[in-house]
């Protein structure tokens, strides 16, 4: 990816999104979109085409997701099903159908089976056992999402990361801002598949 590419970043309203876009344009990234429910409602096909197909990115980083906080999530499973299948959807043939060339996905921890059966968390153990009742129909679009990819990727030619970042709650908030650059490289960019930090 280069400096001068056309970079989307959904859910740029969120703690991630706008970590994103503060170390992309720290590190000379100047052509960055992000996209947020003001911007345009991912869960509407047409609109996201339509976005997607005028400003034709090269990388799209996918963090936007449909959650309800503590507890919420437990109480609106089906509002969440649906609404993040419909998002991840839209994005990803958005980005097949304006020809993107990388997507990186945020994952969660959540899509772990539970109990875990390793800590730190293994990328084999990913899709192995089912994720906790309290975040379930979240965690299964999380996992659907990377099934797309990895479709995408095989028949569409959309080359992806999949990325899902493990931390300590202890760590102090600055963090963020260089979260997606681990040794000067822009994380996710470097190789396919499934990638934990």
């Amino acid at each position: 990816m280069s400096r001068n590419d056309t970079i989307i970043v959904t859910g740029a309203g969120g703690i991630l999104g706008r970590a994103l876009i503060t170390a992309l344009n720290n590190h000379g990234y100047d052509h960055v979109i992000g996209i947020t429910r003001s911007v345009v409602d991912l869960t509407n096909a047409r609109n996201v085409e339509k976005l997607f197909l005028e400003v034709r990115p090269t990388t799209v980083f996918h963090l936007a997701s449909r959650v309800y906080g503590l507890g919420g999530n437990l109480d609106h499973q089906l509002d969440i099903f649906r609404e993040n299948t419909t998002i991840n959807l839209n994005v990803v043939e958005s980005c097949r159908k304006a020809m993107v060339k990388k997507i990186v996905a945020a994952g969660t921890v959540a899509a772990y089976g539970y109990p875990y059966i390793n800590v730190p968390l293994k990328e084999e153990d990913l899709l192995i056992g089912q994720p906790h009742d309290s975040e379930y129909c979240y965690s299964q679009t999380k996992r659907h999402l990377l099934h797309h990819l990895i479709a995408s990727k095989r028949w569409g030619k959309i080359d992806y990361a999949y990325v899902t970042v493990q931390t300590a709650p202890s760590l102090p908030q600055p963090w963020l801002s260089e979260l997606f650059f681990v040794g000067g490289r822009l994380l996710g960019l470097g190789g396919s598949g499934v990638l934990h930090r």
